[in-house]
């Protein structure tokens, strides 16, 4: 099969397809070498490109934008910028249009490109052809005033690229006004940047670079229907940003749907619920444990559909096939609505907000000591809480639990991390399989964890070592040793100067960091300099040295007696060791601190953490 294909965004392309084969399906597309054709001003076919609203949003930047301009200055002959797959949305032979199913990043980027070289030649030379050149790849001209832009994005950054060309192409009578915020986003930034970049290349100026841009090579693929794209989707993004797991699901969900428009409204509202940290790796998780917390749903689904039948799904999600899973179960056209509701819940979890107080206390500090694997679990029991008889104190006792799962395993390495998914699914295979209802639940989970959790002679090694090189675990062990942490709320945050939430108390070493003269002769008397240095070094961060403040700062690098006995300025009160905290028991009546001290206190507090962190 030969297609010849004439297509222009900011480059006007001609390929003939020929020589390589590739299978999509039943049908074979076979190219052979090509060369990019040079930009004119009315090709005979006057094509058109849309951006997909299911596409992602723009999101190249300025590395890639970097690399993309340099390459182009460094050109010689023949530049390659890769393959690009369309779907030919009809059949005229003129004004053909097409949908870009990948190739987005790049041709919205040349595109941007093409207009920052209009704006510096229209101030730097009195040439129109350059110019009526650009106007002509940027627009489909079907009259003086009837331009159309031969490019249209998804909303957003359509909004932003339109109201960029009406901006500064002063011959396109149509009015777009400058949306909100427009200048954060990445369109706009990439219109800044490219025109920085030529104006600051003196040595190729804005006409040798426009034409660089008319021998750009690609590979154009143009394919009759979605689901032949999606095939070629997964494998041919050689030049833009890699696809997702998160992309190929969404595309899979789009290919095998009719009703798009209710589609994208849903899956945004998936995608904005997860839309949290590092909002990639939240959703690929997400995928996952939903799958592994309702499997038994998921495969439920298969029988009630025609489409999915025969199909067959794993016992296990895993970043190695989350994307097969998803692609046979977005057949069923229930499955988005499923997600949905499971992502309500999920993101409530990540916020810790279930709207029960003590619940989500534990949540947000199993989150801090990143107890992800285990939201798989609880995910589940969160859905399923009446179902299963659920009390909220049981609930309550399994967070707990899962809390001290975590900081033994974080500080012994115990299980291995590669095992807790498959634990976790394990736990709710064994909830279903027993038929367990109510304390049973509780029962059994908790002893699951005591099963494999580290022993406290492991625990207490590793709290015996450096705690403080794990900040996060040396807090949450501090926070939670005694029951006074839940009363003062060692949790609470604050705004710092730079209107950031931060910890009011924060890790406090009682021998500092770096050590003052007064300190090396007041607790390392008679020694020199180098064995000071090794033995302060060994002790400064064990958790017998550690405790929390809400006024790091004013105790600072002080002598040991004027840190214990530290009052506010303007109310009298102890912020020192003498604040009355159970933490700063053992160090209220000392009068100085040295490492025969250090060594008591963390064998106590060992003690006290054994049996603080116990999973019962």
């Amino acid at each position: 099969m030969f297609y010849s294909v004439y297509f222009i965004v900011g480059v006007i392309v001609r390929v003939t397809i020929a020589s390589l084969t590739i299978e999509v399906n039943t049908m074979n597309i076979e190219t052979s070498p090509f060369n990019a054709y040079s930009i004119f001003t009315n090709d005979e076919n006057n094509s058109s490109f849309q951006i997909p609203e299911f596409q992602r949003e723009y999101s190249w930047g300025q590395k890639n934008w970097e690399t993309f301009f340099n390459d182009l200055m460094e050109f010689k002959e023949g530049y390659f910028i890769g393959s690009m797959i369309f779907v030919k949305t009809n059949n005229k032979k003129t004004d053909l249009s097409f949908q870009v199913i990948d190739g987005q990043q790049r041709l919205v980027t040349i595109s941007i490109l093409l207009l920052a070289l209009y704006t510096v030649l229209k101030k730097e030379t009195k040439q129109t052809n350059s110019l009526e050149e650009i106007i002509s790849a940027l627009f489909r001209i079907e009259s003086k005033r009837k331009w159309t832009p031969r490019l249209l994005l998804q909303t957003l950054n359509n909004e932003d690229y339109q109201a960029l060309l009406s901006e500064h192409i002063s011959e396109w009578s149509s009015k777009h006004s400058v949306p909100s915020n427009a200048g954060n986003r990445k369109i706009y930034k990439a219109y800044n940047y490219f025109c920085k970049a030529i104006q600051s290349n003196k040595d190729r100026g804005a006409y040798k670079l426009l034409s660089i841009l008319k021998k750009i090579q690609i590979v154009a693929i143009v394919v009759k229907s979605y689901p032949d794209a999606s095939v070629l989707f997964s494998s041919l993004n050689t030049r833009g940003i890699p696809l997702t797991t998160i992309d190929l699901i969404k595309n899979s969900l789009f290919s095998n749907s009719k009703n798009t428009p209710a589609l994208i409204k849903d899956w945004d509202k998936l995608i904005n619920l997860l839309d949290i940290g590092d909002s990639y790796q939240i959703q690929e998780r997400f995928f996952r444990q939903n799958y592994n917390a309702f499997k038994t749903e998921a495969k439920a689904f298969l029988v009630k559909s025609e489409a999915t039948k025969q199909s067959t799904l794993p016992s296990e999600a895993t970043r190695a096939n989350i994307f097969k899973i998803y692609d046979v179960l977005f057949k069923v056209d229930t499955t988005l609505n499923w997600c949905l509701k499971n992502a309500v819940k999920y993101s409530n979890l990540l916020k810790a907000n279930t709207g029960k107080k003590n619940i989500d206390r534990l949540i947000e500090q199993l989150n801090f000591i990143e107890g992800s694997p285990s939201h798989t679990l609880l995910l589940y029991l969160y859905c399923k809480q009446d179902s299963l008889a659920l009390s909220d104190p049981d609930l309550e006792n399994i967070c707990k639990n899962l809390n001290h799962f975590f900081i033994r395993r974080h500080l012994t390495d115990k299980p291995a991390t590669r095992t807790l998914d498959n634990f976790f699914a394990e736990q709710i295979s064994q909830i279903e399989k027993q038929n367990l209802r109510g304390s049973k639940v509780k029962r059994y989970i908790v002893k699951s964890l005591e099963s494999v959790a580290a022993s406290d002679e492991e625990f207490e090694k590793a709290l015996e070592g450096n705690l403080y090189k794990t900040r996060k675990l040396a807090r949450y062990v501090l926070a939670n040793l005694y029951p006074e942490g839940k009363e003062l709320d060692f949790w609470q945050k604050e705004k710092n100067k730079k209107n950031q939430l931060e910890f009011k108390w924060t890790i406090e070493h009682v021998m500092p960091q770096t050590l003052s003269d007064v300190w090396k002769k007041e607790s390392f008397p008679g020694l020199n300099e180098e064995t000071i240095k090794q033995q302060h070094a060994l002790y400064v961060h064990k958790l017998g040295n550690l405790t929390l403040s809400g006024y790091n700062a004013e105790l600072n690098n002080e002598r040991f007696i004027e840190k214990r006995d530290k009052k506010d300025c303007d109310t009298g009160i102890f912020i020192g060791y003498k604040n009355g905290i159970q933490l700063n028991q053992s160090l209220k009546n000392q009068k100085t601190w040295n490492i025969d001290q250090i060594k008591k206190r963390t064998t106590k507090l060992c003690e006290l953490a054994k049996k603080s962190f116990a999973i019962k």
